[in-house]
């Protein structure tokens, strides 16, 4: 039986998309619902409506393509991994964050389970995944907070270890990965629990809670991951003048974010000097670690280039 790929009431698809509804229905016509050439040309058709702004019927389509994909190759086939990794884009246009949880957990899943825990190739998707988590507690995208931020720490740490068991303690990746568990540090040292329940207005718990522990290591444990950042790029030598000042910089703002005021105004001297010990590129990384004030803590630019920021409230 042919499906019906448009909704009632929908705009008319785009060339591309006419495109690819024409060779699914001849692919259906010829193979059933489920023939293998279908999943290549939903994706297609997702990706067309996805360029359109018709993430609802992106996610239907590609939805259909993941499923067909499954029912032919097995849960964990990694051919499923570009359909799911557009799945996400569309559900965060939609504003729908739990699915954008369920889909990287798939992706995660789909790694974990043809690569094992311990094979480079599963860093891409800690790395995602991780991000993801941190992005939703910023972004209050739903779910616990809390867990997101443990999860968060938790899935850093894992991408820190396989880094160092693949490649090595000094490898450059490792910085990336340490810039963003300092983070999480930080969130964790300010983080409000909700009040209890039970308690009415006026009213205070007999005894105060006592501090997490994770509280309590956040600062030494951030510190300490920004200051092997600063080591990674001493060591380094293909690493810039830009990244060696402004990693200095970063462990500044963190003892300046814990009120460690004296201290953080050392580190910034010896980021200052560095910076302008670099001959001709001085002016350049002068200006770009303290050409403007910023807020802090300052988001690494990796962390938008791995999970989607919010786009739109969610629905509802």
């Amino acid at each position: 039986m042919q499906a019906d790929h448009e909704q009632p009431g929908a705009a008319a698809p785009s060339p591309v998309a006419e495109r690819h509804l024409e060779a699914v229905r001849a692919i259906e016509d010829e193979g059933g619902a489920y023939a293998p050439g279908l999943p290549q040309q939903l994706l297609g058709l997702g990706l067309a409506y996805q360029q359109e702004g018709r993430h609802a019927e992106a996610v239907e389509t590609l939805n259909r393509a993941a499923h067909i994909s499954r029912v032919n190759e097995g849960l964990y086939n990694a051919g499923d991994i570009p359909i799911l990794e557009h799945l996400i884009e569309s559900y965060a246009a939609l504003g729908d964050w739990e699915q954008v949880d369920n889909r990287y957990q798939q992706v995660f899943a789909i790694h974990h389970r043809n690569y094992g825990e311990r094979d480079a190739r599963l860093l891409p998707a800690l790395q995602k995944l991780s991000s993801w988590h941190l992005r939703a507690y910023i972004d209050g995208m739903g779910g616990e907070p809390l867990n997101h931020l443990l999860t968060a720490r938790n899935l850093f740490d894992a991408s820190a270890q396989l880094i160092q068991d693949n490649y090595g303690p000094a490898d450059a990746r490792m910085a990336k990965t340490l810039r963003q568990r300092a983070l999480v540090d930080y969130y964790l040292a300010s983080y409000a629990p909700p009040p209890e329940a039970g308690l009415s207005f006026g009213t205070e718990s007999m005894e105060p809670p006592a501090t997490p522990i994770y509280v309590v290591n956040s600062f030494v444990s951030g510190r300490d991951a920004l200051r092997r950042v600063v080591e990674l790029r001493q060591q380094d030598g293909a690493s810039t003048g830009l990244e060696r000042s402004q990693a200095l910089a970063e462990l500044a703002d963190w003892h300046q974010l814990f009120s460690r005021r004296q201290t953080a105004l050392r580190i910034y001297q010896e980021a200052w000097t560095l910076g302008a010990q670099a001959g001709e590129t001085s002016p350049r990384i002068l200006a770009s670690v303290f050409g403007q004030p910023l807020a802090l803590p300052v988001l690494p630019a990796e962390l938008d280039a791995a999970a989607p920021a919010r786009r739109q409230a969610p629905p509802g």
